[in-house]
């Protein structure tokens, strides 16, 4: 895939270049936490477009979602600075209410955004998404001598009980049950959770491969995060499929189209456009090789 490392080396942003060189080119942790050390602010929580489709240089629980998907990618140790700080913004953030973080906050609205990243009185929570992923980030990264760590036991007991007793059909918020299935279930007996998780999965993710380039449907990768994820092995054949067609689906500049647009804010679209190509094109780059699926090109 010489062509996708050519375009991210000379149009991703650096964190993305970053993230290539750590994942492909023995690339350093210190040169990833460096470059994504630049979307931190001064209170621990992530903000400045690191989620591209919005432009709010706040700290968001969104933004820093994305960012602990990369801190734990990257097996960063738990007492790193980084991890310190973000833990301290999540334990203080004023956008979580009644156990949940905000998906939206007011604060969107004063920059160039998706449309379904407004904020309106009343849609700042979006079911789980993204507060079962952030909570399983606590409970794994937390020490279990900070005094918060019990009040994250009783929001992860919560989560798990909320799960286990309702259907959800939602692929992202579903993505952050398999991302807290991640964190959290090292070593422990998630039995029930993962029968629960298998299930979901199984029933979320669009079987029928024509509708993937044609409707909103969820595809193997916009649930499953991992080779751990419940119904992987189900579903590999069909993981393997998206892949390659995936690959079969390049645009001229040999790299991936996203299959959005915002309707506003052309030109700062232009810009999230191209970052957001930079993310996938890293993103399809790891699962083929952990998904160890061969592309001659």
């Amino acid at each position: 895939m010489k062509q996708v490392k050519t375009w991210i080396m000379n149009h991703a942003r650096p964190l993305e270049q970053a993230l290539y060189d750590f994942f492909f080119e023995n690339g350093t942790k210190e040169d990833v936490v460096k470059a994504l050390k630049k979307f931190q602010n001064q209170d621990g929580g992530f903000g400045n477009a690191l989620e591209p489709d919005y432009r709010n240089p706040e700290s968001n629980p969104i933004a820093c979602q994305f960012a602990a998907n990369i801190i734990h990618a990257m097996n960063l140790p738990k007492d790193h600075k980084m991890i310190t700080l973000l833990l301290e913004y999540l334990k203080h953030t004023p956008y979580k209410k009644e156990g949940k973080f905000y998906f939206r906050i007011p604060s969107n609205n004063e920059y160039p955004h998706a449309p379904w990243w407004h904020y309106e009185k009343g849609n700042e929570i979006e079911g789980y998404n993204p507060t079962a992923s952030l909570i399983g980030f606590m409970f794994y990264y937390m020490d279990e001598s900070d005094p918060y760590y019990s009040k994250v036991e009783k929001d992860l007991d919560q989560i798990i009980r909320d799960f286990m007793n309702q259907n959800i059909t939602e692929m992202h918020e579903l993505k952050c049950f398999n991302e807290l299935y991640e964190y959290v279930c090292e070593g422990l007996d998630c039995t029930n959770l993962r029968r629960k998780l298998l299930e979901q999965n199984m029933n979320a993710i669009e079987k029928d491969t024509s509708k993937w380039l044609s409707a909103y449907v969820a595809k193997p990768s916009q649930v499953l995060v991992s080779m751990h994820s419940p119904g992987i092995h189900e579903l590999m054949d069909l993981f393997h499929q998206e892949l390659k067609m995936t690959i079969a689906n390049r645009n001229s500049e040999g790299v991936f189209d996203i299959a959005w647009e915002w309707g506003q804010y052309q030109e700062e679209f232009e810009i999230a456009k191209k970052e957001w190509m930079g993310i996938i094109a890293v993103k399809t780059l790891r699962m083929l090789k952990d998904f160890k699926v061969n592309i001659n090109t």
